[in-house]
């Protein structure tokens, strides 16, 4: 009997082992018990006599059925009965002396329960295995041929498995611990068997899966639906999948550096605006100084502040701000005259907010002629002022800053010199004037002798952080070639300022 409940329980073993090898297998739908549905499980298995008690069994097979209401997702009530046929392995231990009659004698038991069931959440990829644990209390009864038939009370606890094949039908298998008091004897107790589902809410399908759609240019509209199939990615589109272009530059947002460009505007593979290499403005443009003057007209105030507005656009550029005449007149004066409308019209550019360190006056005198100077018309167009864009290498060198009264410049201007000293190393070609002013504090003579003390002051400074001597000139103004007004504190001290200018001669 012994090798048949082996056999038994290893068939049931296996049973129970089913839905864990073929969960891998199965679609991802879950199913296990339904609240308010009616379930039906005829069982079989094992039952095993783990302590005598007051008799002595022996193991064998058990038969018995579930009939069940599934009152939540969670808990569940039902009845059982199980009947087990077994023999007496010896004589019962109550009934000493009479042991022949009691061995190898027929019992049968019978076990009725009412039980809780608890199902915990469904595990396993394809949620159709749903563990659960139990209780419950009951009756058994114990009878044979030569006894009377006790009937005693017992109570059971134990646990297993569901798993569902379909919505109707799933597997059971579970195991539990029994404890009789009448006839005494504790049992641990392995089923199996199929479960039958009735009635009850089916739970509600599972989503559709998002719809597969391809989008080639990855711009997020679907290619059956985008109006613009190849747009360059990280353009911002719109729901056409056509790429948007707030300042109509032909450079798309999302990949517009400069996404608020003035209409009209020729802009980069960036969307930001071109550079100019060359600006030239002349007299025809309306770029006019006073006859045979460096100061700048009302006219030609009105053409430079299109050229400051053009240089905000271009922050990373130096401008260079070359003068030149016509023919008339020496060649030395004419020389001079050029420095001093390319410093006017610096001086302008920097009162109109340009840093001066990305401006750079130079003079070029009666050279480079662009037109004849034998009419009218030609030396109106030689007379000219050219901007050029250059890069960020440029030499470009800030204004310094001296304080009230004194030969001392400005915290900020101290940090300048040293920048200023280290571009002029780099270039040993470059020449540089060093042109100091004053506000209009003080005597003519005062300011003067003050501002050629300042600038030699500079020059001093430079020679030692390695500049060559010889490449600098210092030379004092005075009160001279005011910035702006000298009625306020802040404009006098833009007025005490020293200029560096720049010429890329060999001599002066």
């Amino acid at each position: 009997m012994s090798k048949k409940l082996c056999g038994l329980t290893l068939i049931t073993v296996f049973l129970m082992c089913i839905p864990l090898s073929a969960a891998a297998e199965e679609e991802p739908v879950p199913i296990t018990l339904r609240e308010g549905g009616f379930y039906l499980t005829p069982m079989a298995g094992g039952i095993f006599y783990l302590d005598d008690g007051d008799i002595d069994l022996d193991h064998h097979a058990i038969f018995g059925g579930r009939v069940g209401y599934v009152l939540t997702d969670r808990w569940a009530l039902e009845a059982s009965i199980d009947y087990s046929f077994t023999q007496y392995n010896g004589p019962d231990q109550v009934l000493v002396g009479f042991q022949e009659p009691y061995d190898g004698l027929n019992a049968n038991n019978f076990f009725m329960t009412a039980n809780a069931l608890y199902n915990f959440d469904p595990v396993l990829e394809n949620k159709r295995l749903t563990p659960y644990a139990m209780a419950g209390i009951g009756v058994g009864h114990h009878e044979t041929s030569l006894t009377d038939d006790p009937t005693g009370f017992l109570g059971q606890i134990g646990g297993g498995v569901h798993y569902g094949f379909t919505d109707n039908v799933l597997l059971r298998g579970e195991v539990r611990f029994l404890f009789n008091t009448d006839p005494s004897m504790a049992n641990l107790i392995v089923q199996i068997g199929p479960a039958f589902h009735f009635g009850g809410a089916k739970p509600a399908p599972p989503p559709p899966p998002p719809p597969v759609w391809k989008d080639f240019d990855e711009d997020g509209v679907p290619d059956h639906l985008d109006k613009c199939p190849t747009t360059p990615k990280g353009c911002v589109v719109d729901k056409d999948g056509c790429p948007l272009d707030a300042d109509v530059d032909g450079v798309c947002d999302g990949l517009d550096e400069c996404p608020d460009t003035p209409l009209g505007t020729a802009v980069d593979e960036k969307g930001c605006p071109v550079r100019p290499e060359t600006v030239a403005l002349s007299w025809a443009e309306g770029l006019t100084f006073a006859l045979g003057s460096a100061t700048l007209t009302k006219q030609a105030e009105g053409v430079l502040d299109g050229l400051v507005a053009l240089a905000n656009k271009h922050p990373d550029a130096v401008v260079e701000i070359g003068g030149y005449t016509d023919s008339t007149g020496s060649a030395v004066f004419n020389q001079r005259l050029s420095e001093r409308r390319a410093l006017a019209v610096r001086n302008y550019m920097v009162l109109k907010g340009i840093t001066p360190d990305r401006l750079i006056a130079v003079g070029y005198g009666e050279t480079n002629f662009v037109a004849t100077n034998d009419t009218p018309e030609g030396r109106q167009q030689n007379r000219r002022v050219e901007f050029k864009f250059l890069g960020q290498d440029a030499v470009g060198l800030p204004v310094l800053h001296f304080k009230l009264g004194k030969s001392e410049l400005t915290d900020a201007s101290m940090n300048d010199v040293n920048t200023i000293a280290e571009k002029l190393k780099a270039r040993p070609n470059v020449r540089v004037i060093i042109s100091a002013f004053t506000d209009s504090s003080g005597s003519a003579e005062l300011n003067k002798r003050l501002s050629l003390k300042r600038a030699g002051m500079v020059k001093d400074m430079l020679v030692a952080k390695g500049v060559a001597a010889e490449n600098l000139k210092a030379v004092g103004k005075g009160a001279t070639n005011f910035l702006t007004s000298n009625a306020t504190k802040e404009g006098r001290e833009m007025n005490r300022r020293v200029e560096l200018t720049i010429f890329w001669a060999s001599g002066w």
